[in-house]
């Protein structure tokens, strides 16, 4: 603390450096009522206190004084002081003591003002949507209608769905113009039946079936099974030499205890055969192993004879056909 800032001493003007400038009158009283040196006084009216020779070599720079100034703030720098040159600055301060021990933390002070908003920062990235909400209470007015949205693809083919009922049949059209005739097609089966029945007491028969085979059959009325006659059949294409592959027709004919078979094919062309009858309870046929058949010779179509001419009032011959059945039987 600067001593002209302090209060005025009870001696009077001495302690004050301000006073002791003061006039050459005052200077001179002080001197002789105090006993001062003209080495005091010259370092009281301005003289270093570096070049006073009457400041004491050592003294105490921490002791105050009444007025509250130190030794050094007094009379300058003391030897051994860094003011003066010593120490060469390890001990800056001296005077003070021993660290105290650290008081306690004082109040918090009164909160500061509000600092001026600083500058918006930069608009952080979108966040992940957040789970959606639950729905609120319905009981609201409903909104206006949104804008029809782009139609979305086609979806997929749906199953056929079922038939529907038949309609009502149209107008009959016009009958169109006739096609031209087809290709001639193929001959279907030939089936035919034939039968020879000149005795009362025995038929014959002869069957052709639709896959070409010919059958030759005897029926006896005088057989053992009167109420359920059956017929007795013989096949006469099994095995057979010159059977036609073609046959479309047959017949059957019995005279003189001979069968007589005979087809026709699809050309027109004769083949016949012949079995012997063997009479007895029932008759039956007695056919050659292998069956034979013959061409008849010649062929219908191949000549042809010229017609007879009838002589006036004849008749026709009478054809033997030999006896019947029932009077051949010895």
């Amino acid at each position: 603390m600067s001593p002209e800032n302090r209060a005025a001493s009870p001696l009077g003007p001495l302690p004050s450096r301000g006073r002791w400038l003061a006039g050459g009158a005052m200077t001179s009283v002080a001197l002789v009522v105090l006993g001062f040196s003209g080495t005091a006084l010259a370092t009281q009216q301005g003289t270093p206190p570096s070049q006073a020779a009457a400041v004491p070599a050592t003294g105490d720079k921490c002791r105050h004084h009444e007025n509250g100034g130190t030794d050094e703030e007094l009379y300058g720098p003391l030897a051994g002081s860094p003011a003066a040159g010593g120490d060469h600055g390890h001990d800056k301060d001296k005077c003070k003591g021993a660290t105290g021990p650290t008081g306690p933390t004082g109040p918090t002070g009164p909160t500061g003002p509000t600092g001026a908003t600083g500058a918006t920062g930069a608009t952080g990235a979108t966040g992940a949507t957040g789970p959606t909400g639950p729905t609120g209470p319905g009981g609201g007015a409903t909104g206006a209608t949104g804008p029809t949205g782009p139609t979305g693809p086609a979806g997929a083919t749906g199953p056929t769905g079922p038939a529907g009922a038949t309609g009502p049949a149209g107008a009959t059209g016009p009958t169109g113009p006739a096609g031209a005739t087809g290709a001639t097609g193929p001959v279907g089966p030939c089936v035919s039946v034939a039968t020879s029945w000149d005795e009362r007491e025995v038929k014959y028969k002869a069957v052709l079936t639709p896959d070409g085979t010919a059958y030759a059959g005897v029926y006896d009325f005088n057989a053992p099974n009167p109420d359920e006659p059956a017929y007795t059949w013989y096949d006469l294409t099994d095995g057979a030499v010159g059977y036609p592959e073609n046959p479309c027709g047959i017949s059957i004919a019995e005279t003189m205890n001979e069968v007589i078979v005979e087809v026709v094919t699809t050309e027109g062309e004769v083949y016949e055969t012949s079995c012997e009858v063997d009479r007895g309870e029932p008759d039956t046929l007695d056919c050659a192993d292998p069956v034979v058949w013959t061409p008849a010779s010649p062929q219908p179509g191949e000549e042809v004879a010229a017609r007879s001419v009838p002589v006036p009032g004849a008749g026709p011959l009478a054809v033997d056909k030999g006896l019947a059945k029932s009077g051949r039987r010895t």
